[in-house]
């Protein structure tokens, strides 16, 4: 099925039958770099990024380290002593991806649509948004609005609705439903903004994840901490898991089979019907922050961050082997972990310096690194906003 039969057959459908809080210490230590008097940028790898690198080289997870010493102690002890890969130099602006497809990022000023050439295009004063399959529609949100944008047309609306606060929303993957959190319920609309309805009452604020394939089938995290696996039109459960504490992000693998569900301080791997097949327990002093799905692979990323040190390292999970490898590690807390769509890359945000890692997952090539990101993306303004957040990267855009 061609794109354009695909937007044309979702327009179409008919209705069915019917994650701690952010650490005083690193708060300061935050505030402090964006305070910081700017000076002028040599050509030179940032230190951050040195710092970064050499710990990846050296194979050790700054998660484990003893959380007694001090940060500056622990790169006294250690820089110097281990081989960097190679890098490249940071870029002063989203000059281009170093992938193919685009970039779906909310700033401060709303959500933007970054193309694989840098090119900017702000699409609305939106809190967040999410990709539909193929990129065909982007799903954007703001107070108690939602609604469908065409991410080809500037300011082209296909349509919207009203609800109490939304929180969050995921396109199905086949592309024909719409799963959202709103004033504590989960609820579940038509691709063509028909057919809006409950699907579960007093939901934990966990993002849905729709299970790969042509089923609309979704997980979401209960009140009562249980992930629930439930056919979206007929509302019937598949499986649940049993009550424990409420977890912080979901993920099905890119083959359907397997559903992580990350906690603050484990991974669950389950298979349906609620068969767990592993838990990851993550290091001492370590909470898990994020979650992401390699596309065509077994593999999860999933980032943990130690208060105690302030430190933070990205992991790969392979779900069938319950196996895990360190790909990046780095000071301060991260986000905005993100796949290329071809699976080759793993775009990793780092706040605090205001930049984006590029990371190849096979841990082989170059780490690039893109700074001045919230600067980019806020026009006119002082450079001080907050760092922008990526929401995915999807497909390149449709010929014209």
């Amino acid at each position: 099925m061609s794109d354009k039969d695909l937007r044309t057959a979702l327009l179409a459908q008919p209705v069915p039958d019917e994650h701690i809080a952010e650490e005083r210490t690193w708060e300061t230590v935050r505030s402090a770099y964006l305070a910081r008097e700017p000076v002028a940028r040599r050509r030179r790898v940032p230190w951050r990024l040195l710092l970064v690198l050499a710990v990846a080289g050296a194979g050790v997870a700054i998660a484990l380290t003893p959380p007694g010493p001090a940060v500056s102690d622990w790169v006294r002890d250690r820089v110097g002593r281990v081989q960097a890969v190679p890098v490249e130099p940071a870029k002063p602006a989203v000059l281009s991806l170093p992938a193919p497809g685009r970039l779906l990022v909310t700033s401060p000023e709303g959500v933007w649509i970054v193309g694989e050439d840098g090119s900017r295009r702000l699409l609305g004063a939106y809190d967040g948004a999410a990709w539909s399959p193929g990129g065909l529609f982007v799903a954007a949100w703001r107070g108690r609005e939602l609604a469908a944008l065409d991410p080809e047309e500037a300011d082209f609306v296909h349509w919207t609705l009203t609800r109490d606060e939304i929180e969050v929303a995921r396109w199905s993957s086949s592309g024909f439903r719409v799963a959202y959190l709103s004033g504590g319920s989960l609820r579940v609309v038509v691709g063509n903004g028909t057919g809006d309805r409950e699907l579960a009452a007093q939901v934990s604020p966990v993002a849905p994840a729709w299970r790969p394939g042509r089923e609309e089938v979704v997980a979401y995290a209960d009140a009562t901490g249980r992930v629930v696996v439930v056919d979206a039109d007929t509302g019937k459960v598949s499986w649940r898991t049993a009550q424990a504490l409420a977890p912080l992000a979901l993920a099905w693998t890119d083959d359907a089979e397997r559903l992580a569900v990350l906690g603050e301080r484990q991974i669950r791997v389950f298979q349906a019907p609620k068969k767990r097949l592993a838990t990851i327990r993550l290091p001492a002093g370590a909470v898990g922050s994020a979650i992401a799905t390699r596309p065509g692979s077994h593999d999860l990323a999933y980032t943990i961050f130690s208060p105690g040190t302030g430190e933070s390292a990205v992991y790969l999970l392979d779900a069938r082997r319950s196996r895990t490898r360190l790909v990046f590690a780095g000071a301060g807390r991260l986000d905005a972990l993100t796949w290329s769509p071809d699976g080759a890359l793993l775009l990793v945000g780092w706040p605090a310096a205001d930049e984006w890692l590029f990371v190849p997952a096979d841990g082989r090539g170059r780490v690039t690194a893109v700074t001045n990101v919230a600067r980019e993306l806020d026009p006119g303004g002082t450079g001080t906003a907050s760092a922008p957040r990526v929401e995915g990267w999807c497909c390149p855009a449709e010929p014209g």
